[in-house]
């Protein structure tokens, strides 16, 4: 029975791993560059804003639509690079605390191995693994809801764009209406 629960607490103390960096940072430095990509966009709309004629007209519709994916693209980064981290921290977290189980329960049998020739001894051993295995379940448990929760990736849009519309795109206005 030792063996036996011995075995599934190393089972579910696996299920954690190592945890690898989460991506995080690299997500979030990738929003933050896509905003100043979306800054410099707004600032060459602003030198050709009193330009006239049909590159003027074209290059105001270009960059409204780029400064506006842009920033979407930058926020979505930004929240994927947080939701990475906060998953990464529960997984370290689930980690830690499954591993004290562990220890806990090799506490829990040196203990009280030496008095497992009674029948006291041997109920106190059961119950104290008993507790060790629904203390990792637990952990597990709480672990899998608050990385779902924290994930949440599906929730980030990264939907594609129209091509955007100008006098030298052919997917112009006028050709959308004629299909």
């Amino acid at each position: 029975m030792v063996q036996q629960v011995g075995e599934l607490l190393t089972r579910a103390h696996t299920l954690f791993g190592d945890p690898p960096t989460s991506g995080g940072p690299a997500a979030a430095g990738a929003g933050a560059h896509l905003a100043g990509a979306g800054q410099h966009v707004y600032t060459g709309r602003a030198q050709m804003a009193a330009a006239s004629g049909r590159l003027a007209r074209g290059h105001r519709l270009f960059a409204g639509a780029a400064e506006a994916g842009l920033s979407t693209l930058a926020g979505n980064d930004a929240q994927l690079g947080e939701r990475l981290e906060q998953a990464a921290g529960t997984d370290r977290r689930g980690r830690a605390a499954s591993a004290a189980v562990l220890d806990a329960a090799a506490a829990d049998l040196a203990a009280l191995a030496p008095l497992t020739d009674t029948s006291a001894g041997q109920h106190a051993l059961l119950s104290a693994l008993r507790a060790r295995v629904a203390q990792q379940q637990s952990i597990v448990e709480y672990t899998q809801a608050h990385a779902a929760a924290a994930a949440g990736l599906r929730a980030l849009s990264y939907q594609p764009t129209q091509p955007i519309s100008g006098p030298d795109n052919p997917t112009t206005d006028a050709s959308r209406q004629s299909r």
